[in-house]
């Protein structure tokens, strides 16, 4: 009996290594694609949006400006959100020798909040470039339409 619960806790933690490994990576993935798309869409539309839609020829300018506002909070809170995972990883560091090295049950399972608080800020970021990238889009869309 207690060898079939061995072998089903064994593939519990190797299966649950890899969906960790999987969340990291995922989670690496979409900072890196918020950064990037947001730095690159705030710079883009900096530069050449008015070759496209002339500025004085233009309506709901406040769409664009809200966008590129939008932008700025997704980058900058994406770059926060590594401030909060790397502080997190320290004070997890923490909390495993504690619990390992000391023997302190205390910590056995202990998390810290800023784990909690850099998925929060993850998805935030995210939500914040889709809404930068709807509003770009939008302001596009009500300019093309008008100079038709």
């Amino acid at each position: 009996m207690g060898n079939d619960r061995e072998q089903r806790e064994s593939l519990y933690a190797e299966y649950r290594k890899e969906l960790l490994a999987a969340q990291r990576s995922n989670s690496e993935s979409l900072d890196k694609a918020v950064l990037s798309l947001s730095t690159a869409f705030l710079g883009f539309s900096l530069a050449f949006i008015r070759y496209i839609i002339p500025v004085e020829a233009s309506t709901c300018l406040f769409l664009l400006k809200f966008s590129w506002a939008l932008f700025c909070v997704a980058i900058t809170s994406t770059l926060v959100s590594f401030l909060t995972s790397q502080i997190g990883i320290i004070k997890q560091l923490k909390y495993a020798e504690k619990s390992y090295l000391e023997n302190n049950k205390a910590f056995n399972n202990k998390t810290t909040r800023l784990a909690g608080i850099t998925i929060f800020i993850n998805v935030f970021s995210s939500i914040i470039f889709i809404l930068a990238v709807l509003f770009t889009i939008i302001y596009v869309w009500i300019n093309l339409k008008i100079g038709v």
